[in-house]
């Protein structure tokens, strides 16, 4: 717990330094997505160093995971991780939609042959595919063409596929959130 405080203290004095560093006619923007407490705190101790502050929001502060959510945590090694993925895919509903997010372009690439090759149709997007490619694929599992996407965190953000029925990390995140 100290380290914890100490390492909070650190990261606010190395703010005030930043905001103290600039000009006094400057014109000072935070914005944030979502308004988690570390985000709330950095903006008080902001606060006490800007002239006339406002605040404006869009939609609500109270952004959580939705509660219908059921999140499971498996740990499982490399080749039990894709045995278990598999099987998921087997067991799948013909209603079902998944989404499944990769650290790794080349394991994207790699699961999506394997998946080919057991007839399991999917598709795939990643930073070195053509933003047209990307497109065409949400676009297909938008419609229900198919049923599992591949991917890597290039389109984690904004993606808006209101029947996704399963997101699945198969490697752990490298942002929590």
């Amino acid at each position: 717990m100290k380290q914890i405080v100490w390492w909070t203290w650190v990261s606010n004095l190395k703010f005030v330094r930043v905001l103290l560093g600039v000009r006094p006619n400057r014109q000072t923007v935070m914005t944030s997505a979502t308004w988690p407490q570390g985000i709330r705190r950095l903006h008080r101790l902001a606060q006490s160093y800007m002239k006339n502050p406002i605040q404006v929001f869009v939609g609500s502060l109270d952004l959580a995971a939705v509660h219908s959510v059921t999140q499971r945590i498996y740990m499982a090694n490399e080749d039990e991780k894709t045995d278990m993925m598999h099987q998921f895919f087997q067991e799948m509903s013909s209603h079902d939609k998944v989404i499944v997010f990769f650290v790794k372009k080349s394991k994207v690439d790699d699961i999506s042959s394997d998946l080919a090759l057991t007839n399991i149709d999917c598709q795939s997007i990643h930073g070195n595919r053509d933003q047209s490619d990307r497109e065409q694929a949400l676009e297909v599992l938008k419609t229900g063409a198919i049923q599992i996407l591949l991917e890597t965190d290039v389109a984690s953000r904004g993606i808006d596929i209101e029947d996704i029925t399963h997101v699945l990390n198969y490697d752990f995140p490298r942002n929590i959130e």
